[in-house]
């Protein structure tokens, strides 16, 4: 039975192991402090923290024991508004939302998770915010968002698995505090554009892409430089195509 280290995510193990159960031996740690990685086939960072780590404390490991991409990349994806600057200098204009104009717009902490930072400012409404930590965006309405689970490998995906979340307005931001009425499994489309992403990242390992559609035009968000949490509904075919990967190394 092949044997899973997967860093440690609060509220993400009970999830994954119930999908995985039968099928593997899984250990959950502090990837920081636990990286035995000979007595593990395979190792999994959930956080971008975790992966920079092993990137930077363990670099002859991947391709070997894990899979994930440049520590420069990590940081470039993990900063929203570097992002959003790399998809511009790379023709993506029409999928990264627009600088706020008018009211509503999204308030944005340019490194964050689940959208703990995240909110709508209405008209009437104002913030203060530190540019270097912050940003305004264009809101982009609609009761449905999208994401997009990703396994790429030297640039191109060899894995992926898209969720459709369906909130109760448009109004809403997905995160902590604004979950979807309705979380289905769906079709991945818009693939080419995905995959040219990834190609010019030049990108390795997990990624989720969160977006939008627009009169039909992919809105993108983010591209979170790990797994996100609704990959767990299908963790166990992802892990099937994650060992095979290195496999080949």
């Amino acid at each position: 039975m092949p044997r899973l280290l997967f860093g440690h995510k609060p509220g993400w193990e009970t999830a994954i192991r119930s999908r995985l159960a039968g099928h593997y031996a899984v250990t959950f740690a502090d990837l920081r402090h636990h990286v035995g990685a000979s007595d593990y086939d395979a190792v999994v960072p959930l956080t971008c923290s975790d992966s920079i780590h092993l990137i930077t404390s363990h670099p002859d490991l991947n391709f070997q024991k894990f899979l994930v991409p440049a520590a420069d990349t990590l940081r470039m994806a993990n900063d929203k508004v570097v992002f959003n600057e790399f998809l511009r200098a790379h023709g993506y204009h029409d999928h990264v939302p627009g600088p706020a104009g008018e009211p509503p717009y999204v308030f944005k902490k340019r490194i964050d998770e689940w959208g703990i930072h995240t909110r709508i400012v209405e008209a009437g409404e104002g913030e203060e915010h530190d540019g270097r930590r912050y940003f305004t965006q264009d809101f982009v309405p609609g009761s449905v968002e999208y994401a997009t689970h990703l396994l790429a490998w030297h640039g191109e995906i060899v894995y992926h698995s898209s969720r459709q979340y369906i909130f109760a307005g448009d109004r809403q931001v997905k995160g902590r505090g604004c979950m979807p009425q309705e979380t289905h499994t769906v079709p991945t489309e818009h693939l080419p554009l995905f995959l040219s992403i990834i190609r010019d990242l030049q990108y390795t390992g997990f990624a989720c892409i969160d977006y939008k559609l627009l009169d039909g035009v992919v809105k993108i968000f983010e591209l979170n430089p790990r797994t996100g949490f609704s990959l767990s509904s299908t963790i166990d075919e992802a892990m099937g195509i994650y060992l095979a990967c290195l496999a080949r190394a």
